[in-house]
């Protein structure tokens, strides 16, 4: 892979492609793509039916094509969210959702329909085995990570529903879903879930049984990285060369929330790697010369990023053990899997678990991922989250790093970039680009995220760190798979509104109108 495709493939958006309704008390959208009809509004020929949200009652809709239990149910500043799965004859259905929000103050619920249209009939049993169907997807340079779960698929290739078995393959380049079909053993659909939209089906377990979470440990790391902290844009990977970065570059912390397990397994985070480091004093002080050094990394920017949000108040946004593995791949590439709840670092390049900002940027995708299932359907709600990503990854650089002129806190992934930008400062991208909406839309979604992140970017230089995070991430909650970016403005401004009251939402409308996606009143 060239170092340019390799740039533009770089921190996918993790996107869904589920047609998904919204019915509860958000207008419509404007600027997002939208499915056909016949996919997001179900007919009389399914179980799926719209549910007024003016007459929502506390129970969930045609319980034989719902489960009956809430599949994730998660409390934000603001409401109550419980996400139910659409099933059909006992299986899952692939992208279906049902949510259901309550206010905490009042107590108005209002519903949201992502159930999936089912055209035609779908096979009560398998004829097909997991053995015969890994086999059918199995491709090469790739490994099949998880068994083949039935599921039903709404809207394979020929447009009918159809039981199937889901593949999940791993390879270096991301992950890739291979659907076959239960009865026929035929291949029905791919879908790539780093390079292009995703989809999602049930959410994963997560493992959060190893506690308590009480032993506080030593680590040696990048923070943010070598670039940001000595402030020198003349550093080189030099092959990860160990004498390539000077001993000043690193910073000694404490690695908080650790499991008694004596390795890199805590609350929030559960570094993956088969040969993780090992350490009867929880002592952690490696170099950037083995590869621990990057899974050290990985555990205290993932525990740091969740311990931040939760000292802001914000405690349902990903609050569960986040997996990563780092140095796995050899490709310069790193990726969020949705399927695995899992983040990959590649070590193409600068080794990206030795920059934190790129960890923080996946991790901004499994955050959103956690608060909306499926989020990102549209290239513009795949914009958002790109945006999002890179905010994240600069607000939290900002809490140790100074940014000068020499190296802009705005700059982000300045380490991991000295390996493929050749101009300094060095950047993957900037959250402070003079973009607007819609004139400077490309339909890329790391093009089209620089104009999200330059209205939050600024949201936070109005409002201070605390209250933007606030306002940003419980907007998120209120946010749907496809939303474009006009209608995730007017969230986030009702969402200041409610949090902070009529000053506020008028310092974040004004951020929105700079940028173009909301009109001057």
């Amino acid at each position: 892979m060239s170092s340019s495709l390799s740039r533009n493939r770089r921190l996918r958006a993790v996107v869904a492609l589920s047609s998904l309704a919204l019915i509860a008390t958000l207008p419509s959208q404007a600027g997002a793509a939208t499915k056909p009809p016949s996919r997001s509004a179900p007919t009389a020929a399914t179980t799926a039916k719209a549910v007024d949200p003016a007459t929502a009652a506390a129970r969930v809709p045609e319980p034989t094509n719902v489960r009956a239990t809430p599949s994730r149910v998660l409390t934000s500043l603001l409401a109550r969210h419980e996400w139910f799965q659409q099933e059909v004859r006992g299986h899952a259905v692939y992208g279906g959702w049902w949510v259901r929000r309550t206010d905490l103050s009042t107590g108005k619920v209002t519903v949201w329909d992502g159930r999936r249209h089912i055209e035609g009939s779908v096979a009560a049993a398998p004829a097909v085995s997991t053995q015969r169907a890994t086999s059918s997807a199995a491709k090469p340079g790739s490994t099949v990570t998880a068994t083949a779960p039935l599921m039903v698929l709404a809207d394979a290739e020929d447009g009918q529903a159809r039981l199937v078995r889901m593949v999940h393959s791993v390879s270096g380049t991301g992950v890739t879903l291979t659907f076959v079909d239960a009865v026929t053993g035929d291949v029905v659909k791919v879908v790539d879930v780093t390079r292009e939209f995703r989809e999602t089906g049930a959410p994963t377990a997560r493992d959060d049984k190893a506690g308590p979470f009480d032993v506080t440990g030593r680590g040696r790391v990048f923070d943010p990285n070598p670039v940001a902290k000595l402030q020198n844009q003349s550093l080189r990977d030099r092959n990860d060369s160990p004498s390539a970065v000077p001993t000043s570059a690193y910073t000694t912390v404490n690695l908080r929330h650790m499991s008694r397990d004596r390795t890199l397994v805590g609350r929030w985070v559960r570094v993956t790697n088969p040969k993780r480091p090992t350490s009867s004093t929880n002592t952690y002080l490696f170099r950037r010369g083995a590869h621990s050094f990057e899974q050290v990394n990985a555990y205290y920017a993932i525990d740091r990023a969740q311990t931040y949000l939760r000292s802001q108040g914000i405690r349902g946004a990903n609050s569960s053990q986040q997996r990563i593995s780092t140095n796995l791949i050899s490709d310069d590439n790193s990726f969020y899997d949705p399927f695995a709840d899992s983040i990959t670092m590649g070590a193409g390049g600068v080794d990206d678990g030795e920059d934190v900002e790129v960890i923080w940027h996946e991790y901004g995708h499994a955050i959103q991922d956690a608060q909306v299932p499926g989020f990102g359907q549209s290239v513009q709600a795949g914009s958002i989250g790109e945006a999002f990503g890179d905010y994240l990854a600069a607000d939290l650089s900002a809490t140790t790093a100074t940014g000068t002129p020499r190296v802009p806190t705005a700059c982000v992934a300045d380490w991991d970039a000295v390996s493929y930008d050749p101009t300094p400062p060095h950047c993957l991208r900037r959250v402070d680009n003079n973009l607007t909406y819609p004139d400077d839309l490309t339909g890329q979604v790391h093009d089209d995220g620089r104009i999200w992140s330059r209205a939050l970017w600024d949201i936070r230089s109005d409002l201070g760190s605390r209250k933007a995070n606030r306002v940003i991430i419980e907007a998120h909650f209120f946010m749907h798979p496809s939303i474009g970016m006009p209608r995730a403005a007017q969230v986030t401004v009702s969402t200041a509104q409610r949090l902070y009251g009529a000053s506020t939402a008028r310092l974040v409308r004004q951020a929105f109108v700079d940028r173009g996606i909301l009109e001057t009143r």
